[in-house]
């Protein structure tokens, strides 16, 4: 059963076109039908098998909230479907007090997300941040994982990764234009050489 956190591609066939008959009529139909579903819409239906009797449990200290997430998430007890109790540790292992509503869940996954913009996986300015390569976040799997902490984040109510840059997330989301301007490249090399190939 494959759930929001899987990465998988789908199988392609090849398919005779002369044994296909289609009608057009009804795939514009259900194109139509396809683009009426909200990502408001997207995201209830992915949250709808969570699993609220059950919990995964979260001990975050608020001075380290990204060593705490990964080893949250790589606990072989942790589930995406099971409901999520964060709990917040001092510095010297005491638990804050206080009952997990939603409020702590919520609070880690804003935490969660403002360190994880600054992982060495992203680069660019502020808000406009784009995926580069890592060999080292290759090698510790830190590329899946932010996938993972992103999907569970939006799926159980937190924020979405709003620091991507907006052209980035719609060449993810296959639309074919990828806008960048040369401001966006954070090495200085790189930058000064692409600004004197535009002007060549």
């Amino acid at each position: 059963m494959n759930n929001y956190t899987d990465l998988y591609a789908s199988d392609v066939e090849d398919i005779d076109e002369d044994l296909v008959a289609v009608d057009v009529g009804n795939l514009q139909h259900t194109a139509v039908e396809e683009m009426s579903i909200t990502l408001p819409d997207i995201v209830a239906n992915l949250s709808l098998p969570i699993d609220h009797k059950r919990v995964s449990r979260f001990n975050i200290l608020r001075a380290n909230v990204w060593d705490g997430a990964v080893r949250g998430f790589k606990r072989k007890t942790y589930t995406e479907n099971c409901d999520m109790l964060v709990r917040f540790v001092d510095d010297v292992g005491v638990f804050e007090e206080g009952i997990d509503t939603g409020g702590p869940r919520r609070e880690f996954f804003t935490l969660l997300m403002r360190h994880l913009k600054d992982r060495p996986i992203f680069d660019g300015p502020d808000g406009h941040r784009f995926v580069v390569y890592n060999a080292k976040a290759i090698r510790e799997d830190e590329y899946f994982m932010a996938g993972k902490m992103i999907a569970v984040s939006v799926v159980h109510g937190g924020p979405g990764p709003h620091f991507l840059s907006e052209d980035f997330v719609q060449y993810l989301a296959g639309r074919p234009s990828f806008k960048s301007t040369v401001n966006a490249i954070t090495d200085e090399e790189i930058r000064k050489v692409l600004r004197e190939v535009r002007i060549a």
